[in-house]
């Protein structure tokens, strides 16, 4: 397999053939959560994709130089009571969202996560966010209303150091998989897998489903606690928001996935669902909220076929709608949305040169979330190649894209969901890579995007659409999140 269509046919395959709507642990669907897992690391294997992995280090508590003291800090019980402390803090609310650091952006000083915040500000209803995420990724003070906002990983030492986790890691679980040793050997024998098929035998499914009933306990407290009337996810598939997505289905409570990128034929998490439980995957949310119709229509293609366990919604995208009546300055910006490749895959020569010799325009570089640990590493690249001064990364990266979309006359990418909102700015976008093709099909077709072959094609669109005149749209009409909100809770 060497592209995502090859890809989406694998996974069609494989729940075509094995009853994959009947894999049961412990109460868990599990197909949704190994299919994603599958999905992303087939593309690891595959892809061109910076695969080094580089975390900011959590601060060095500080503990006392007295033994005595020091054991008590760092005792589990001790941890367990302040996590409780934590929990004590929670209330009752109307809705939750479960998010993760990656969504979130500056503006004003402020740490605004780009979809629960614009949503929680449009509503009357009391909301909190749960992060999915370390709290020393940020400083403190430094969050946008940061009352509302609890940490995940601050909540759940409550759970971890409990009695009953000792007992529940031991226990034999009780599993209902058909025919898994056939999904392992169609794994085996398509060898794209090499040595990393141990990820999905038995030993590795525990360790899973232990994990999976550590965040399963932790937010059924702080849903036991909150109980809310709706639980948001941005990114359904990441571990702890399909855990969210698992408990609150279990109680009965509507729970909606706010689109976060492109949703195209080709994403997996989105894409070419065949076969479902009668009730619907428990760890899939029942309601996705897209932002436009293109991404409407690729759900709706299995969503229709799903004996109506999940529903569908074009809610817009929050954070462009929270910019949308900007006001506009002169479009001089060629904006270039970066990802998590290879430099050498994002900088062709013929890319290259052409910003050497661009006058009259600036390029913006926008990095990826997950490739700002490399800042260090593009700017030698850039400087190696005599285009560092030639480019902005800075206001580029740290700035609002709505914002920057404002003065953007061309957007280029590879595959970017940035495409999505390009081109509900009526800013056309570059595609320089296959499976931007794949994804972006629809968009192509309306003359939003163009997909470049060769470094011709490119010099000839590019100069071409610089000469154009850009009419940006812009919308007179208020988002009203109540409304949508309410209009789901009104669904069966």
């Amino acid at each position: 397999m060497k592209t995502r269509n090859e890809i989406k046919e694998f996974f069609i395959k494989i729940e075509k053939e094995l009853p994959v709507n009947e894999w049961i642990i412990e109460d868990v669907h599990v197909w949704p959560i190994l299919r994603i897992k599958l999905f992303l690391l087939i593309l690891s294997l595959t892809e061109k994709s910076n695969t080094k992995d580089k975390r900011k280090e959590a601060p060095k508590n500080k503990s006392s130089s007295n033994n005595l003291i020091k054991r008590i800090q760092t005792h589990r019980k001790t941890k367990q009571y302040k996590a409780k402390l934590k929990l004590n803090k929670l209330k009752k609310v109307d809705y939750i969202f479960g998010v993760a650091s990656i969504y979130r952006s500056t503006l004003t000083g402020k740490s605004h996560n780009k979809f629960a915040d614009p949503i929680m500000d449009g509503i009357n209803n009391k909301s909190i966010i749960i992060e999915h995420s370390l709290k020393h990724l940020y400083e403190d003070g430094k969050f946008y209303k940061k009352n509302r906002v609890f940490f995940l990983y601050d909540l759940i030492n409550y759970t971890l150091f409990s009695d009953n986790r000792r007992t529940r890691l031991t226990a034999p679980k009780k599993k209902i998989l058909p025919r898994y040793d056939d999904f392992l050997s169609i794994l085996k024998a398509e060898n794209i897998l090499s040595d990393k098929l141990e990820e999905f035998n038995n030993i590795k499914l525990d360790k899973l489903i232990n994990r999976f009933k550590d965040f399963e306990d932790i937010y059924t407290e702080i849903l036991d606690r909150t109980k809310p009337k709706v639980v948001f996810t941005v990114c359904y598939y990441s571990f702890p928001a399909m855990v969210l997505n698992y408990v609150a289905n279990k109680r009965n409570i509507k729970t909606i996935e706010i689109q976060h990128g492109p949703q195209t034929d080709i994403h997996l998490a989105y894409a070419n669902w065949t076969k479902h439980p009668i009730e619907g995957f428990n760890t899939l949310p029942k309601v996705f909220w897209n932002w436009d119709n293109y991404s409407y229509e690729i759900m709706n293609k299995w969503i229709e076929r799903s004996n109506s366990n999940y529903s569908n919604l074009i809610g817009g995208n929050p954070w462009v709608d929270y910019f949308q009546n900007d006001s506009k300055t002169n479009k001089n910006i060629i904006l270039y949305s970066l990802q998590n490749l290879k430099l050498e895959h994002l900088f062709p020569e013929y890319l290259i040169e052409y910003i050497k010799t661009t006058e009259n325009f600036e390029w913006w570089l926008r990095l990826h979330p997950r490739q700002l640990e490399y800042l260090d590493e593009i700017k030698s690249f850039l400087k190696n190649h005599n285009i560092e001064k030639k480019v902005n990364l800075t206001e580029a990266t740290n700035l609002p894209l709505p914002k920057i979309l404002n003065k953007t006359i061309v957007h280029i990418t590879n595959f970017s969901g940035c495409t999505l909102e390009a081109a509900h700015f009526n800013i056309p976008t570059i595609l320089l890579d296959q499976r931007g093709k794949d994804s972006f099909n629809e968009i192509i077709a309306e003359g939003k995007a163009h997909f470049i072959e060769n470094a011709s094609v490119f010099n000839t669109t590019i100069t071409s659409l610089l000469t154009k005149t850009i009419n940006s749209y812009q919308s007179n009409t208020k988002v009203d999140y109540q409304k949508i909100i309410d209009n789901v809770l009104q669904e069966k």
